[in-house]
C-alpha cells in the first residue's frame, strides 16, 4: 500500500505527454468549433441516397462547402446537373446549391 504522500504525488503529476496531447486536442476542438460557427468548415457526406442527399443540401443551404461521395455514377451525373432523384429534395433546391458551388 502507498503512503498518503506517495499517492498524492502519483495522482497530481500527470505524464507530460498526456498534457501535450490534451492541449492539442483542446486546440483542435476549438479550431473546429470556430470553423463550424463561421461556416468555413468543409463537410464531406458519404453516400448521397435518401439520407445523404438531404443532409448535403441542408448543410450547403446553411453555408457550408459540401463534398459528396457516391459510387453510383448515375447519381453523381444527376447531382452535377442539379437534378434531384430523392423525392424529399426539390430539384430547384439542389440546383441552387450546385450552381452556387457549395455542393461538389
Amino acid at each position: 500500500m502507498l503512503a498518503r504522500s506517495e499517492a498524492r504525488y502519483l495522482y497530481c503529476q500527470p505524464d507530460p505527454s498526456y498534457l501535450r496531447t490534451l492541449v492539442r486536442s483542446c486546440l483542435a476542438m476549438s479550431e473546429l468549433l470556430t470553423r463550424i460557427e463561421d461556416r468555413s468548415a468543409h463537410v464531406c457526406v458519404i453516400g448521397l441516397g435518401y439520407v445523404g442527399l438531404p443532409l448535403a443540401v441542408s448543410l450547403a443551404e446553411a453555408g457550408f462547402q459540401v463534398t459528396g461521395l457516391e459510387i453510383d455514377t448515375s447519381k453523381v451525373e444527376m447531382i452535377r446537373r442539379g437534378e434531384s432523384y430523392v423525392p424529399d429534395i426539390a430539384t430547384a433546391r439542389l440546383r441552387a446549391q450546385v450552381e452556387a458551388g457549395r455542393i461538389l
